[in-house]
């Protein structure tokens, strides 16, 4: 019987936010990794108009950006699903979209790596099923 991986989350502190990207994404990509995910957000939530993000950490080796308000929201994927889900789910999808949109674009291995690592942790998250349905 294989041994399932335990994959934690952890919110970094607003004093340490401005590490994250460059820790991930390399100086060379964090700018337009950021877009992409503020980007991605306003293509799949309508209700979308900006503000704060959280920095999460994820122990595999990736992070994902979140908005701390409103609690839910409803999103539509690419292939036209729509569900409520929470500003936590939303920030995954977000994120997800955003880095296999980098990893296209810049050629990335590690980019992509990030991705897949992302997905690995969508599997454990509370909101699973939507998040599948969403980027599917």
């Amino acid at each position: 019987m294989k041994k399932t991986e335990i994959i934690e989350t952890t919110l970094v502190p607003e004093e340490a936010r401005m590490g994250i990207l460059p820790k991930y994404l390399g100086v060379r990509h964090m700018m337009r990794g950021e877009a992409l995910i503020f980007d991605w957000m306003k293509e799949l939530c309508e209700e979308y108009s900006g503000g704060h993000w959280d920095m999460v950490e994820v122990s595999n080796g990736t992070f994902y950006m979140r908005q701390p308000k409103p609690a839910e929201v409803w999103l539509t994927g690419m292939n036209q699903t729509t569900r409520r889900v929470s500003a936590d789910a939303a920030g995954v999808i977000a994120t997800l979209y955003a880095l296999d949109s980098l990893a296209h674009q810049s050629g990335s291995p590690e980019i992509g790596a990030l991705h897949q690592r992302l997905l690995a942790f969508v599997g454990r998250h509370a909101e699973s099923a939507a998040i599948k349905a969403l980027v599917d």
